[in-house]
């Protein structure tokens, strides 16, 4: 199979690797130092609680993907 005409193939946490693989590939970003902060805070609160936190993400679009037919 060829990757993107026959699969497209993403990637996740947009490593520097990414954009200089052949083909570069498309991947999900994720902000790995506020998610580093928002552990730790939680972990220090005085009452720790179950919680959910959603952080923003992106695509960054590369040429391991297409458009679906």
């Amino acid at each position: 199979m060829r990757v993107p005409d026959d699969l497209s193939v993403v990637g996740f946490d947009d490593v520097p690797a990414a954009a200089v693989a052949t083909p570069p590939l498309t991947t999900v970003w994720q902000p790995h130092a506020r998610k580093g902060v928002e552990a730790v805070r939680m972990l220090f609160q005085p009452a720790p609680t179950r919680a959910v936190l959603l952080l923003p993400t992106k695509v960054v679009p590369h040429a391991s993907t297409v458009p679906p037919a």
